[in-house]
Protein backbone atom coordinates (compact mmCIF):
# COMPACT_ATOMS: atom_id res chain seq x y z
CA UNK A 1 0.00 0.00 0.00
CA UNK A 2 1.24 3.47 -0.87
CA UNK A 3 1.82 5.74 2.13
CA UNK A 4 -0.28 8.92 2.19
CA UNK A 5 1.15 12.04 0.58
CA UNK A 6 2.16 14.55 3.20
CA UNK A 7 0.68 18.00 2.58
CA UNK A 8 1.98 20.85 4.72
CA UNK A 9 -0.21 23.94 4.92
CA UNK A 10 1.33 27.15 6.22
CA UNK A 11 -0.94 29.64 7.94
CA UNK A 12 0.48 32.94 9.10
CA UNK A 13 -2.55 35.12 9.87
CA UNK A 14 -6.16 34.82 10.97
CA UNK A 15 -7.33 35.98 7.52
CA UNK A 16 -5.27 33.30 5.75
CA UNK A 17 -6.47 30.67 8.19
CA UNK A 18 -10.09 31.46 7.42
CA UNK A 19 -9.47 31.00 3.70
CA UNK A 20 -7.34 27.88 4.20
CA UNK A 21 -9.72 26.11 6.58
CA UNK A 22 -11.84 24.41 3.84
CA UNK A 23 -8.65 23.32 2.05
CA UNK A 24 -7.23 21.95 5.29
CA UNK A 25 -10.46 20.07 6.05
CA UNK A 26 -10.45 18.54 2.55
CA UNK A 27 -6.84 17.40 2.94
CA UNK A 28 -7.52 16.05 6.42
CA UNK A 29 -10.53 14.01 5.23
CA UNK A 30 -8.81 12.56 2.15
CA UNK A 31 -7.65 8.98 2.76
CA UNK A 32 -4.54 9.36 0.59
CA UNK A 33 -3.31 12.58 2.22
CA UNK A 34 -1.80 13.50 5.57
CA UNK A 35 -2.25 17.09 6.78
CA UNK A 36 0.70 18.84 8.42
CA UNK A 37 -0.23 22.26 9.84
CA UNK A 38 2.52 24.87 10.07
CA UNK A 39 1.54 27.95 12.08
CA UNK A 40 3.82 30.95 11.73
CA UNK A 41 4.16 34.69 11.89
CA UNK A 42 1.28 36.71 13.23
CA UNK A 43 -0.44 33.66 14.78
CA UNK A 44 2.26 33.64 17.44
CA UNK A 45 2.11 37.26 18.58
CA UNK A 46 -0.68 39.43 19.93
CA UNK A 47 -2.89 39.20 22.97
CA UNK A 48 -4.30 36.64 22.73
CA UNK A 49 -2.31 35.03 19.92
CA UNK A 50 -4.49 33.57 17.17
CA UNK A 51 -2.64 30.25 17.35
CA UNK A 52 -5.37 29.24 19.81
CA UNK A 53 -7.94 29.45 16.98
CA UNK A 54 -5.80 27.20 14.79
CA UNK A 55 -5.27 24.66 17.58
CA UNK A 56 -9.01 24.57 18.26
CA UNK A 57 -9.60 23.16 14.75
CA UNK A 58 -6.46 21.23 13.78
CA UNK A 59 -3.45 19.61 15.40
CA UNK A 60 -0.46 21.88 14.77
CA UNK A 61 2.64 20.09 13.52
CA UNK A 62 5.06 23.02 13.82
CA UNK A 63 5.32 26.59 15.08
CA UNK A 64 7.63 29.00 13.27
CA UNK A 65 8.36 32.21 15.16
CA UNK A 66 9.11 35.03 12.74
CA UNK A 67 7.99 38.47 13.91
CA UNK A 68 8.62 40.02 17.30
CA UNK A 69 5.74 41.67 19.16
CA UNK A 70 6.83 45.28 18.69
CA UNK A 71 9.09 45.11 15.63
CA UNK A 72 8.03 46.82 12.42
CA UNK A 73 9.62 48.24 9.30
CA UNK A 74 11.59 46.84 6.42
CA UNK A 75 14.58 45.60 8.43
CA UNK A 76 12.28 43.84 10.91
CA UNK A 77 10.41 42.24 7.98
CA UNK A 78 13.66 41.09 6.36
CA UNK A 79 14.81 39.51 9.63
CA UNK A 80 11.39 37.89 10.14
CA UNK A 81 11.58 36.52 6.58
CA UNK A 82 14.99 34.99 7.29
CA UNK A 83 13.67 33.33 10.45
CA UNK A 84 10.75 31.99 8.44
CA UNK A 85 13.00 30.53 5.74
CA UNK A 86 15.16 28.88 8.39
CA UNK A 87 12.16 27.49 10.26
CA UNK A 88 10.48 26.08 7.16
CA UNK A 89 13.77 24.57 5.96
CA UNK A 90 14.13 22.70 9.26
CA UNK A 91 10.46 21.69 9.15
CA UNK A 92 10.84 20.26 5.63
CA UNK A 93 13.97 18.38 6.62
CA UNK A 94 12.26 16.86 9.67
CA UNK A 95 8.79 16.13 8.23
CA UNK A 96 9.52 15.55 4.51
CA UNK A 97 6.27 16.93 3.06
CA UNK A 98 5.39 16.07 -0.53
CA UNK A 99 3.58 19.40 -0.98
CA UNK A 100 3.81 22.76 0.77
CA UNK A 101 0.68 24.95 0.47
CA UNK A 102 0.81 28.73 0.92
CA UNK A 103 -1.80 31.42 0.42
CA UNK A 104 -1.35 35.10 -0.25
CA UNK A 105 1.56 37.46 -0.61
CA UNK A 106 2.78 38.13 2.91
CA UNK A 107 6.29 37.37 4.13
CA UNK A 108 5.15 34.18 5.88
CA UNK A 109 3.98 32.69 2.57
CA UNK A 110 7.02 34.01 0.70
CA UNK A 111 9.42 32.52 3.26
CA UNK A 112 7.57 29.21 3.25
CA UNK A 113 7.46 28.94 -0.53
CA UNK A 114 11.13 29.91 -0.89
CA UNK A 115 12.39 27.41 1.69
CA UNK A 116 10.18 24.57 0.46
CA UNK A 117 11.07 25.14 -3.19
CA UNK A 118 14.79 25.35 -2.51
CA UNK A 119 14.44 22.18 -0.43
CA UNK A 120 12.90 20.31 -3.36
CA UNK A 121 9.32 20.27 -2.06
CA UNK A 122 6.49 20.98 -4.52
CA UNK A 123 4.80 24.30 -3.69
CA UNK A 124 1.11 25.05 -4.18
CA UNK A 125 0.46 28.81 -4.06
CA UNK A 126 -3.27 29.44 -3.92
CA UNK A 127 -3.42 33.17 -4.71
CA UNK A 128 -1.93 36.57 -4.00
CA UNK A 129 -3.48 39.79 -2.78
Amino acid sequence: MTPPRRVAVLTGTRAEFGLLTPVMHAIDRHPDLELLVVAAGMHLIGDPPTINEVRARFPVTALIHMQAQDDSGRIADALAFSRGVEGVAHFCEEHAPDWFVVLGDRIEAFAGAAAASIGGVAVAHIHGG
